[in-house]
């Protein structure tokens, strides 16, 4: 990898990291408003797992040759950056599915029932919020890394006051 690449990987995943731990300080302070200290918790364990997401779909895209194999690393980079944040949801309902509201927490069961306390907190929200935010810095993070190597041009298409002089000076 040459070192160009490797800096601006490293800014970029850092960047993303800067960003959602601002979202994250912010969020978990309006979540805490209304449930409560955990939700410091859960804002940043949202934030890590975007984060986590979004910094393997730099890698990946930022790392995609030129050519058609681009396109597969473009796609795993998608999947990689959708897949982890529903893992996450995925083991957070699990785990905390024996934790419902009408069930009868035991002291033996207090190992898992942090689960429920994430849920309660309001980690699905807060993995939204942090989920978008990423991906709007990553899209243009993305877009420009791109568009400075010429895979695609800023302006794929004329705008339509060039088509309508040269339509106009053609006739």
């Amino acid at each position: 990898m040459s070192k160009r690449l490797t800096k601006n990987l490293i800014v970029s995943i850092l960047l993303l990291a800067v960003v959602l731990a601002v979202v994250s300080g912010v969020a978990g302070y309006v979540v805490s408003q209304r449930v409560g200290h955990l939700a410091y918790v859960a804002s940043g364990l949202a934030a890590f797992v975007v984060w986590l997401a979004g910094s393997l779909s730099l890698l990946f895209t930022l790392r995609a040759p030129k050519n058609q194999a681009g396109v597969t690393a473009l796609l795993l980079a998608m999947l990689l950056r959708i897949g982890l944040p529903l893992v996450a949801v995925v083991l957070v309902t699990q785990l905390g599915s024996p934790f419902s509201a009408d069930a009868q927490v035991g002291a033996g069961d207090a190992q898992v029932g942090w689960a429920a306390g994430f849920q309660d907190a309001g980690f699905f929200g807060l993995l939204v919020v942090h989920y978008l935010v990423a991906l709007m810095v990553e899209t243009i993070i993305s877009v420009r890394w791109l568009s400075r190597q010429g895979r695609f041009s800023p302006q794929p298409c004329r705008p339509l006051q060039e088509r309508v002089q040269q339509k106009a000076g053609s006739s």
